[in-house]
C-alpha cells in the first residue's frame, strides 16, 4: 500500500504543478523563438516488463515483487537561454527529472541533461562550435535485458571548426572527449577521444557532398585495472555522404564507408566492417509526411566491451489533422552483430503518438509502444508493451 501511496502522491504533485501553472498560461508570453524560457513537465508511463525479462523468468528477489509490470511517474523542470554578442552566440539548455516507480521503488532515480555551447565566428572564413554536456539517464529500452535497468552518466566536451575555402566548400575539423559511467554495468565504463577531418561542399539548391575521416581511441577504465592495454582499442572510420533535394517535396540522403577496430578489446588482430545509410523523406502534402531509412553503423562502445555493428531499418508517417494536432507512427528493426561468435541481437519496435497543442504555452501527448527483443540466447528474449501520457507547460 505504501508503494501505491508514493506514486499517487507523486501524481498529485504532478497535477498540482500543472494546475498551479494554469493561471499563468494566459499571461505567459512564451514564443518558441524566445531567448529565455522555462518549462514544467509531468508524465505517466505504464510498462508491462520493467526489467526486460523473458516470460519464463521471475523478477529478482531483491525487488520484493514477483511481477513484471509497473506504473512510473516522472516530473521535470527545464529551461533554455541564449544570447548574442556581435557574431558570437552562447546557449544554455538544461532539465532535471525525478522518476518514481510504484512497485519497483528500488529503481527510483534522478536524471538530468545540461549543455552549454559557444557558436563562434572568426574573421570571414572561420566558424564553429565549442560545447560541453553532462547527462544522466536510464539506459535505452533495448539495453536493459536480463533484469538490468542501468543509469548512465555521460560527460562530453566537443568542438567543431570549419574553414571556408570558397563560399561553397569548407574544410571541417572536429574533436570530442567523452566519459561514460554506469551504475550497474560498471565494467562497460569507458573514455573515448575522437578526432575528425572532413571536406564539405554544397550548392544553392541544397545539395551536399562530404568526405570525412575519423579516429577514436576507446578505453574501458574499469577493465584496464585487470587486463591493462587489452581494455583499449582504436576505431577508424571513413565515409562519403550526400544529400539531394530531388523535388520540392522529396529529399534523399545517403552515405557509405567503412569502420576498422584495431587492438584488443575483443578484436585481437582487428576487424573491418562496411558502414552506410540511406534516408528518404517525402512531404506528400500539407498534412502528410513519410520517411524511410536504413543504417549500418558501429555501435556505441558503452553498450558492450566487444565492438559490434548495428544495422537498422525504420519507417514513419506524420499526419497533421489540424494546426494544433499531430499523429505520428513509427516502426523500426535493429540488429546488433558482434565481432566475435556471440551471435546477433534483434529489436523490433512499433510506436504511435498523438500530440495536441491547444495553445502555445501547453503541449499534451499520449503514446503506445510495443517492443520485441531477440537475444543471443532464447532466455534473453522478451516483449514489452508501454503506454503513457505527458503534459508540458512553458513560461
Amino acid at each position: 500500500m505504501s508503494l501505491v501511496v508514493r506514486v499517487i502522491g507523486t501524481g498529485q504533485r504532478c497535477l498540482g504543478l500543472i494546475m498551479l501553472a494554469a493561471p499563468c498560461l494566459a499571461a505567459a508570453a512564451y514564443d518558441p523563438t524566445d531567448r529565455f524560457y522555462l518549462y514544467a513537465e509531468a508524465g505517466y508511463l505504464s510498462d508491462s516488463n520493467v526489467l526486460r525479462l523473458n516470460e519464463k523468468l521471475e523478477s529478482p528477489r531483491q525487488f520484493g515483487y514477483g511481477g513484471a509490470s509497473d506504473r512510473i511517474v516522472t516530473t521535470t523542470v527545464g529551461g533554455h537561454y541564449d544570447t548574442t554578442f556581435s557574431r558570437q552566440r552562447f546557449t544554455l539548455d538544461g532539465k532535471f527529472s525525478d522518476t518514481r516507480y510504484d512497485r519497483f521503488s528500488r529503481l527510483d532515480y534522478h536524471s538530468w541533461t545540461a549543455r552549454s555551447a559557444w557558436n563562434w565566428a572568426l574573421a570571414s572564413r572561420w566558424t564553429g562550435t565549442i560545447g560541453y554536456s553532462d547527462s544522466k539517464n536510464q539506459s535505452s529500452i533495448e539495453d536493459a535485458a536480463g533484469g538490468v535497468r542501468d543509469v548512465i552518466r555521460d560527460r562530453v566536451l566537443d568542438g567543431r571548426a570549419v574553414f571556408a575555402l570558397t563560399s561553397r566548400i569548407g574544410l571541417e575539423f572536429s574533436g570530442q572527449r567523452k566519459a561514460e559511467r554506469r551504475e550497474v554495468r560498471f565494467n562497460n565504463n569507458f573514455n573515448q577521444d575522437t578526432f575528425g577531418l572532413g571536406l564539405v561542399t554544397s550548392t544553392e539548391k541544397g545539395s551536399m557532398l562530404a568526405v570525412r575521416a575519423q579516429k577514436s581511441d576507446i578505453t574501458y577504465v574499469w577493465l584496464k585495472n585487470f587486463i591493462g592495454s587489452q581494455a583499449s582499442y582504436r576505431q577508424t572510420q571513413f565515409s562519403v555522404s550526400a544529400r539531394w533535394p530531388v523535388t520540392a517535396k522529396t529529399t534523399l540522403s545517403a552515405s557509405t564507408g567503412w569502420v576498422r577496430n584495431e587492438g584488443n578489446g575483443g578484436t585481437q588482430g582487428g576487424s573491418r566492417n562496411r558502414i552506410g545509410s540511406f534516408e528518404w523523406n517525402w512531404n506528400a502534402d500539407a498534412k502528410n509526411t513519410f520517411a524511410a531509412s536504413y543504417s549500418r553503423q558501429s555501435d556505441t562502445p558503452g553498450n558492450n566491451t566487444i565492438p559490434s555493428v548495428l544495422t537498422s531499418y525504420s519507417g514513419s508517417w506524420q499526419y497533421l489533422p489540424t494546426a494544433k494536432t499531430q499523429v505520428s507512427a513509427r516502426t523500426s528493426e535493429s540488429t546488433r552483430k558482434y565481432a566475435t561468435s556471440l551471435g546477433n541481437e534483434r529489436t523490433r519496435l512499433y510506436n504511435i503518438t498523438l500530440s495536441w497543442k491547444p495553445m502555445t504555452q501547453l503541449e499534451l501527448s499520449t503514446f503506445a509502444q510495443n517492443v520485441v527483443f531477440k537475444g543471443t540466447s532464447p532466455l534473453n528474449d522478451y516483449k514489452v508493451n508501454q503506454y503513457g501520457v505527458n503534459a508540458r507547460v512553458f513560461y
